[in-house]
């Protein structure tokens, strides 16, 4: 079987509110959300995201914290796409897991927390 691409289209709006609404944070991994100059859950710009290294002692994780934006948003959808995790085609019902797969995958370029 061989790949294809297929281009999506998706407002900006809608696609930083779905994930920032959508509970992403109730997993322990999520250390800190800070949104910037005027952004907030429901308004694009750039937010600081912490999350635990998962290279380091679930004891005692270090945290690493990375500044978003909805363009990073966008890349790491297309990539939890390509490797084959399940994303609602319906943008705003997401929950917290699907959120949280494409957060890992803006973080830390992989989806380290199952």
């Amino acid at each position: 079987m061989s790949p294809i691409t297929i281009p999506v289209k998706i407002d900006e709006d809608e696609l930083w509110s779905s994930v920032m609404g959508s509970g992403f944070t109730m997993w322990s991994w999520w250390s800190k959300v800070e949104f910037l100059d005027g952004s907030d859950w429901d308004k694009p710009g750039k937010v600081v995201i912490g999350i635990d290294d998962p290279d380091t002692p679930e004891s005692d994780p270090s945290q690493i914290s990375k500044t978003l934006t909805v363009i990073d948003l966008a890349n790491a959808v297309g990539q939890v796409i390509s490797e084959g995790y399940n994303l609602s085609h319906v943008w705003d019902s997401w929950d917290a897991g699907e959120g949280d797969l494409v957060m890992q995958m803006a973080m830390l370029g992989k989806v380290a927390y199952a």
